[in-house]
């Protein structure tokens, strides 16, 4: 699919690819050198569309800034995975062996495992408001910097990919006029996951400090579960609650906000033992939360059966 910001269309570019490549290898290799995205790489035309089956696909990013950035994808991710930087339990489509799949695979068998020694799970999707349009540039770049250990010319190409860009939308024949872009991260680009997960790594931090050691990310998803025996419910519903309030106040921090009102919360079991739960204890941001039957995890739905 081309962009109309693409001086060649995306056919021609692929038929003509054995002549160009030199200079595309040139162009990518001249930018990662010098530290520095061409402006022209910088800007993007948005097709607003709902999250909704049948909508119009978004025609936003150029081929030749896509060039750009799976090099420079797969330069950072390489780094990052060959250091251990990103947890285990950070899933994203760039990470083999951590695909969505993986991620409801591990959730549901886990579930299993605790259903076995007759525990029940209390499963949190969260749900972060715009959560991609939101990445504060000074903060990103300070993360990648201390805790990543992003330094000197990489940083500069990131701090240059990020920032400056302008982007204008159009609705059929109309466009704006372009605006610029102050805070976020490219959406439809293969970096801007990436970028995303650095971000908020943070999350799974203090889940870890809260003793809920099972929690997985998948880009702006993140679900959070722990486990228990009927008998101490109570006690792991108060200390779940604390770990998510906790999470929201850092989210707050950052730039980010934590949905309370589309997050979803479920109790999984087998029907004996989600007969002695007591759900209604169940405090989230001064709010009773309701245990929801059925939740949506990464696409797949997971139902809790009571009766």
């Amino acid at each position: 699919m081309s962009c109309e910001l693409d001086p060649l269309p995306t056919d021609i570019f692929k038929e003509l690819l054995s002549d160009l490549l030199p200079f595309i290898t040139n162009m990518c290799s001249a930018s990662l050198s010098e530290g520095l995205l061409s402006t022209s790489q910088r800007s993007a035309i948005i097709t607003p569309r709902l999250k909704k089956v049948g909508a119009d696909p978004s025609d936003a990013l150029s081929t030749s800034f896509k060039s750009y950035i799976h090099v420079e994808n797969r330069l950072s991710t390489t780094c990052v995975e060959q250091n251990g930087l990103l947890p285990e339990s950070q899933f994203a489509y760039y990470r083999r062996g951590h695909s969505t799949e993986t991620a409801v695979v591990k959730i549901v068998s886990d579930f299993l495992l605790a259903t076995d020694r007759r525990e029940v799970t209390l499963l949190s999707l969260f749900d972060m408001s715009a959560a991609f349009d939101m990445v504060d540039h000074d903060i990103l770049i300070q993360r990648l910097h201390h805790s990543f250990g992003f330094r000197d010319v990489v940083l500069a190409w990131i701090r240059s990919f990020i920032t400056a860009r302008t982007q204008r939308v159009r609705v059929g024949d109309q466009y704006s006029s372009y605006a610029s872009v102050f805070y976020g991260v490219p959406q439809g680009s293969i970096l801007g996951p990436v970028l995303f997960l650095s971000y908020t790594a943070d999350v799974l931090v203090i889940a870890g400090r809260y003793g809920v050691s099972a929690h997985h990310s998948y880009a702006d998803d993140t679900q959070l579960y722990i486990h228990s025996c009927t008998d101490s419910c109570s006690m792991m519903f108060r200390h779940f609650t604390a770990c998510i309030n906790e999470m929201g106040s850092w989210m707050s921090s950052i730039r980010l906000k934590l949905n309370s009102e589309e997050t979803q919360f479920t109790c999984l079991g087998s029907r004996y033992q989600l007969a002695k739960v007591d759900t209604t204890v169940f405090i989230f941001n001064n709010l009773h939360i309701n245990i929801l039957s059925v939740v949506t995890c990464l696409g797949v739905e997971i139902k809790s059966i009571r009766n």
